[in-house]
């Protein structure tokens, strides 16, 4: 019966999941929190749709333990609930849908399984899906491939490591009752784990072609619309021109160019290495629509682009968000003594020693004050995250440039990993700077300072404003002007 009702649910799914066109609609997560002080007060929901992302924190003690949020959301897909002991609850849900979470905060810290209840749509796939990320789910297996190896090389281990994968499924579905669609969900969430750990791999210029056919066949169909059911299918969409299209590092530069007139012909060139690659189609909106999310964050002038961005999308919703997003990105910077969020669990490297932070601390007043007359280069990251590793790789040479100076700083803020990762990452990437590293994620301070995704870079300066979405390290020159223009 389980199996009968998962496959009904997969052929039901709603349309906006894998039919031709994306259908916004008002999805909610709502509950209760019983004993909420045993975890915490901050709860937050992150709505993974990255047309509509967005993540709702809510002040438990100011509510007796009750929250309801929502979001549009275009496609059926897992979001995620943190609690305040760093806890997640992933829910599965189609656009419209609403669930009920139930937890019992006493019991969190001990059985997260048995403190949750749940109710409203997908419940049976959501009382799957939460067995799966607690007890059997492949988080930690995902790792880095050798991606200095030769395409074939690379194509065997990682054949051997998706097949190990399928079987370790398989094993847990069949012990533990998990329907077909679970172990569909599940295999398709780790695969695409892997991409986004050794997406790099299609870095190897001259291995490219061949990484760019290993990484668009099975099990990386990105034209299957069924990957959209895992929520890291769509950042990871936006990863593939970088590692395929690009031909050298330095066309990232030119993207990022203060003079407009590198920028904007850089990207123009970007987006038709896409479209002449890539059939017009959702796979292709994403892959649009990334390239241009992070330019015009940066750079609201790259609108100029826009009328010609018709052509190359197959939804016009693309276009509508991109036109919100330039108008959000014109936001003028905040003061650090308007932040009202206090973060605990903070420590700090100095040299091979540990140091543990008061608990209750504002982060960014903090660090404006210990860095006090330094104008701050923040870089946050995450020690399982491809992306941020590639990037530190680019910050010595923003060190080095402004290394004579006294009034500069680069901190390097981790957060969302494992304690025990954090400084033997450090060690192994050789990452220069102050390292401070924060248990968990500490909710309001991510909404407050609209820490979305890692990595996230930030500036803040002598008078203590927080300068949002600067350049990354990759973008040498920009960086280095951004910083200087607040000397």
């Amino acid at each position: 019966m389980r199996i009968l009702f998962s496959i009904l649910f997969l052929c039901t799914m709603g349309a906006a999941a894998y039919g031709q066109k994306p259908e916004p609609r008002r999805t909610v997560v709502a509950g209760k929190v019983e004993n909420f002080e045993a975890i915490g007060n901050d709860l937050t929901v992150y709505f993974n749709d990255m047309l509509f992302e967005a993540a709702h924190t809510v002040d438990l003690g100011s509510t007796g333990g009750a929250f309801e949020t929502a979001s549009i959301c275009c496609f059926a897909q897992n979001h995620t609930v943190k609690l305040g002991n760093g806890s997640f609850i992933n829910v599965f849900l189609n656009p419209g849908d609403s669930i009920f979470v139930h937890v019992d905060g006493a019991l969190a810290g001990k059985d997260l399984a048995g403190a949750v209840a749940l109710s409203g749509d997908n419940t049976e796939i959501n009382g799957q899906l939460l067995e799966w990320t607690l007890k059997g789910g492949l988080y930690g297996r995902a790792h880095e491939l050798n991606n200095d190896a030769a395409p074939e090389e690379f194509r065997k281990e990682l054949a051997q490591t998706l097949d190990d994968a399928r079987r370790y499924i398989d094993t847990y579905a069949e012990r533990a009752g998990m329907g077909e669609f679970m172990r569909d969900w599940a295999f398709r969430d780790h695969v695409w784990t892997l991409f986004n750990y050794n997406s790099g791999a299609g870095s190897a210029w001259e291995h490219r072609e061949q990484m760019w056919d290993i990484f668009t066949r099975e099990p990386f169909d990105i034209h299957d619309r069924k990957n959209f059911m895992v929520s890291v299918f769509q950042s990871d969409l936006t990863l593939y021109p970088r590692y395929f299209f690009m031909d050298s590092e330095s066309e990232l530069d030119d993207m990022e160019a203060e003079d407009s007139g590198v920028r904007v012909p850089a990207v123009r060139s970007m987006l038709r290495k896409i479209t002449d690659s890539v059939p017009r189609g959702l796979a292709r909106d994403f892959m649009i629509f990334g390239v241009m999310l992070h330019v015009v964050q940066y750079y609201p002038d790259t609108y100029t682009l826009m009328p010609e961005l018709g052509d190359m999308f197959s939804d016009d919703i693309f276009i509508e968000r991109l036109e919100h997003l330039v108008a959000d990105a014109g936001k003028l910077p905040r003061s650090v003594n308007e932040g009202t969020a206090v973060v605990d669990g903070v420590s700090y490297l100095a040299g091979n020693v540990v140091e543990r932070l008061p608990d209750g601390v504002k982060l960014m007043g903090y660090l404006h004050e210990k860095y006090a007359g330094k104008v701050i280069y923040l870089d946050v990251w995450a020690t399982w995250c491809g992306p941020c590793l590639k990037e530190m790789a680019h910050a010595p040479a923003l060190h080095e440039y402004f290394g004579a100076r006294d009034d500069v700083a680069f901190v390097n803020l981790c957060m969302g990993s494992g304690a025990e990762t954090w400084a033997p990452a450090i060690e192994r990437h050789r990452i220069g700077g102050e390292n401070y590293f924060v248990a968990g994620r500490p909710q309001f301070f991510q909404s407050e300072w609209n820490i979305v995704q890692f990595p996230t870079y930030m500036v803040i300066d002598k008078e203590g404003k927080v300068h949002n979405n600067v350049p990354r390290p990759s973008n040498t020159e920009g960086a280095i002007k951004t910083i200087e223009n607040l000397l």
